[in-house]
């Protein structure tokens, strides 16, 4: 980004994801798994808007239902999960209280949103490239 862009102003056909979403608490991966995006599309949030413990709980179900041989749903996600969103419409991912499987991880990222990227919205970034008309902030 240069020195005016934020992370709400990608340029056109480019989305903005946070570095810290790669690293080890995180660790989402390029492309970005269909999971994500489309459960990004269902809530009409953009990814930019998703904290790291949600992105981790995504992950974390996702590789679990492929060691068991499942694909990982929008609807399973959500039955699985709620979501709240704080004033600022950063949105918080949490598992059910009796499907809680995911334990002994940091429940905040420190400085998250300090440095961040654009990404282009094709398909070497994304398992299913978002559309034209995919929600950036």
């Amino acid at each position: 980004p240069s020195k005016g862009q934020r992370p709400w102003s990608p340029p056109i056909g480019y989305q903005c994801v946070y570095e810290s979403y790669f690293g080890d608490h995180t660790k989402l991966w390029f492309p970005i798994p269909r999971l994500i995006t489309s459960y990004a599309f269902c809530r009409d949030i953009a990814i930019s808007q998703m904290l790291n413990g949600s992105l981790r709980i995504a992950i974390m179900l996702m590789v679990m239902a492929a060691e068991m041989g499942i694909s990982m749903s929008v609807r399973m996600f959500e039955e699985l999960t709620f979501t709240t969103a704080d004033p600022n419409m950063i949105f918080l991912v949490k598992m059910r209280a009796n499907y809680n499987v995911l334990t002994g991880h940091p429940n905040k990222t420190q400085d998250w949103q300090r440095v961040y990227f654009y990404i282009k919205s094709d398909e070497h970034a994304f398992e299913e490239p978002p559309a034209d008309d995919y929600r950036g902030l």
